[in-house]
């Protein structure tokens, strides 16, 4: 479950509210019940619905591995967590669990009634930003350091065994290994830095205290180790490298770009419009990209039937976002109208999917879905197969939506290996150029030490090339943070 980031006093101040405390009499580990409210106020998967009031009810997503460590049990068995649950709403006014399901699916619970003087002790807690929780920065031998809380050691040994036994591909051992490897004080001492800017940036993204709480908590964990441990899904399906802890990556976009300050972001253009049009050769949408070199001018077009500028544009293209994400990887067009009905307003969501472009891509895509279904199997750029059958498939359908995104997830790796390799081979200079500060899925994050312009050149150059070798219309996009 993880240490929640909270300082002594304020624990003590849930641990008075909740006096007394009956968890031990009943059978539970002593401190459950203040665990479970500070772990319902601070994190998990937070869910945020409205009554026919407008009233807003949060709750949090725990799953029942997380239970029974709170309980000090093996499992969270049905009786077991009834009887946990039951006992401490007894205590705490407001106390609400839905979605109460028997065996290991999680429950959802939330507070309404929770006094706003203890939620204003967590949260002044949470908005001070003390060293307590910082990570340590000390310079060791040639610059290199040993920082305690870097990472989760459970996490980084499961990684380690599954990369071992599995069969993973040779650029994604590679990218966990380096990732995951020794650090220079960089990342955390820019953390430090910018560590006010972010709070400030939290506060300004989440204005409703419940996601203002989670997101503050998340902050904090960062702060306290920037770093992720990275490894393979845990199905070990696609080649990508994923974040397997909190970290800097973890935290949302605008308050992961505050705590990066000072950083470069570089970012594959188009990159799952671009790949998926490679991938199925649908001409339509590779001539748009090589002819403007964004999609975007023309789908906001599409979606509102003008042109936009600004604000505007910049709304209707994050709404868009998830539809384009949804297209590549295998929505159905009724899932698709249905995302944009809710995210955009009037005809938007039938003038985007009837777009001549727009439907020749989903049209080649459901051709390409269809046969992946038929023969079984898809093979991606570095010759892996991938079956539509296997475990956590349900129906040969959703197994070819997953080995074909599995095989456009490895052409976008395909495209940023050279800047994997680079990454590697600057680690092992004594004063590299640039550092690797988060790693996304068709993008990373770069601290420049020295020569920046050029070792930003240098990668776009390494992308560029890799890309003309494959004739997939897509750069690397630079942003100075």
């Amino acid at each position: 479950m993880g240490a929640l980031p909270i300082s002594p006093e304020t624990r003590a101040a849930v641990e008075d509210f909740l006096r007394p405390r009956p968890e031990v009499g009943l059978g539970f580990r002593e401190g459950a019940f203040v665990e479970l409210l500070l772990h319902s106020v601070l994190s998990g998967d937070l869910h945020v619905s409205t009554d026919r009031s407008g009233r807003e009810w949060p709750r949090v997503k725990i799953g029942h591995r997380v239970l029974a460590s709170m309980m000090g049990a093996r499992s969270a068995r049905k009786t077991n967590t009834e009887a946990f649950l039951e006992a401490y709403g007894a205590r705490v006014p407001g106390f609400s669990v839905v979605n109460y399901y028997v065996g290991s699916h999680p429950r959802l619970v939330g507070h309404h009634g929770l006094p706003d003087e203890l939620l204003g002790v967590i949260e002044r807690d949470l908005l001070e930003p003390t060293t307590e929780f910082r990570g340590t920065v000390r310079a060791g031998r040639g610059g290199r350091f040993s920082d305690p809380v870097r990472r989760d050691p459970a996490t980084l040994a499961q990684v380690e065994a599954e990369l071992e036994a599995g069969a993973p591909y040779d650029v994604q051992a590679r990218l966990s290994g380096h990732l995951n490897g020794p650090k220079t004080n960089s990342l955390a001492a820019r953390v430090n830095r910018n560590v006010e800017e972010a709070v400030q940036a939290t506060l300004d993204a989440y204005p409703d205290r419940a996601r203002r709480l989670v997101a503050l908590a998340d902050l904090r964990r960062a702060v306290a180790s920037p770093h992720a441990v990275y490894g393979p899904s845990r199905r070990a399906r696609s080649v990508r490298v994923f974040a397997r802890s909190p970290g800097v990556v973890t935290l949302k976009t605008p308050v992961r770009r505050a705590l990066l300050r000072g950083c470069v972001s570089l970012d594959l253009a188009n990159s799952q419009l671009a790949v998926l049009a490679w991938l199925l050769d649908v001409a339509p949408v590779l001539d748009l990209l090589e002819r403007e070199g964004t999609a975007w001018p023309h789908l906001v077009r599409a979606a509102s039937g003008r042109d936009l500028e600004g604000a505007e544009f910049a709304d209707v293209k994050k709404s868009l976002k998830r539809a384009v994400y949804g297209t590549a990887y295998g929505m159905s067009k009724s899932g698709l109208y249905v995302g944009l009905s809710k995210a955009l307003s009037g005809n938007a969501a039938t003038r985007f999917l009837s777009d001549p472009v727009v439907r020749a891509l989903l049209d080649a895509r459901d051709r390409e879905l269809a046969r992946i279904e038929s023969v079984g199997w898809t093979e991606d750029v570095y010759g892996r197969r991938h079956a539509v059958d296997g475990p956590g498939f349900e129906g040969a359908a959703a197994g070819a939506r997953s080995a074909l995104a599995c095989r456009a997830q490895a052409s976008e790796m395909w495209l940023l290996e050279p800047v994997v390799d680079a990454l590697i081979s600057e680690s092992n200079k004594g004063r590299p150029d640039f550092r690797v500060a988060v790693w996304q899925h068709d993008g990373l994050t770069v601290s420049i030490s020295r020569r920046g312009d050029r070792a930003i050149e240098r990668l776009v150059g390494l992308v560029e090339r890799r890309a003309a070798e494959g004739r997939i219309p897509t750069r690397l996009e630079v942003e100075w943070l």
